[in-house]
């Protein structure tokens, strides 16, 4: 199967392709996962809204590039929309199955990726198992794009009835592909990120801890040290205490220049991690 590229393909007219991911939040095993993809994928193609879905796991087959990896370490809906537009994507189903106490939910949002734009969310929670949830998986498809719920057949009439011809009620024409809503989305917390990325994080978290200690340990220092240096030579009857001011004096140094120190380390580690940060999505 193989993936056209959205430039190459402007000139034969609206063909949306859809791609569809699906994230495991906490608490769910990533062995769910490629069934419920599975389900999805044929909900999808069942409401005859595009002309081609591809799940994660076909894209992957196909063009050796694992787009729910590239999603889960995405903090942002610009970069998820990148993410599924650089393999020829149209529209993203993104889903995430998390599961609270007692419970399972799955949330859908479909992204358009060349606007970088959520254009729909639907959202379905399970008392139950996931079983119970797949069997509503139609409905919850068919409100995340926009269409109305699948008709109900009536029952056949008996041969010869005069009625005998009406059967079924036809389904609704798939209808166009909506403009996008100007709608913006920040993604839930994705589950997991690249080792790199994490590293950077945890290292600007600890360069704004070291520069706050930097800057209290400096400011205690300096007034330990001024301060007591002024009492000792600008009030009368201080001067029998020479040695233990003098000592006090040395430790408010001390102190003064460990604080500029960790200003030092601080500002290194900063850039390091600025650096890092241009690096991980």
């Amino acid at each position: 199967m193989t993936v056209v590229p959205g430039a190459a393909r402007a000139a034969a007219g609206p063909e949306w392709i859809a791609g569809v991911a699906i994230l495991p939040g906490a608490g769910v095993p990533a062995s769910v996962i490629p069934s419920l993809r599975q389900s999805v994928v044929e909900s999808v193609r069942g409401s005859a809204r595009f002309v081609r879905v591809l799940g994660a796991d076909e894209l992957q087959a196909t063009l050796d590039v694992d787009l729910e990896a590239q999603l889960a370490a995405c903090r942002d809906l610009t970069c998820v929309a990148k993410a599924a537009r650089a393999l020829g994507l149209d529209y993203l189903v993104r889903g995430e199955l998390v599961a609270p106490p007692n419970a399972v939910q799955l949330t859908l949002t479909l992204v358009h990726t060349a606007s970088a734009r959520q254009e729909r969310a639907a959202v379905r929670r399970s008392q139950g198992d996931l079983q119970a949830l797949r069997e509503g998986l139609d409905l919850q498809v068919r409100e995340l794009l926009g269409l109305s719920p699948a008709p109900v057949a009536t029952a056949e009439p008996a041969s010869g009835s005069p009625t005998a011809a009406a059967t079924t009620t036809s389904p609704p024409a798939p209808t166009a592909a909506p403009r996008p809503e100007s709608t913006t989305e920040t993604p839930p917390g994705a589950a997991g990120s690249s080792p790199f990325g994490v590293v950077m994080r945890v290292m600007g978290v600890g360069v704004v801890g070291l520069g706050a200690v930097s800057l209290v340990l400096t400011v205690a220092g300096a007034l330990v040290a001024t301060g007591t240096y002024a009492v000792f030579h600008l009030v009368p009857g201080f001067d029998r205490f020479r040695m233990p001011m003098q000592a006090v004096v040395f430790v408010g140094v001390g102190v003064l220049a460990a604080g500029v120190t960790l200003a030092v380390i601080s500002a290194l580690l900063g850039g390091g991690a600025a650096f890092g940060s241009t690096l991980v999505p």
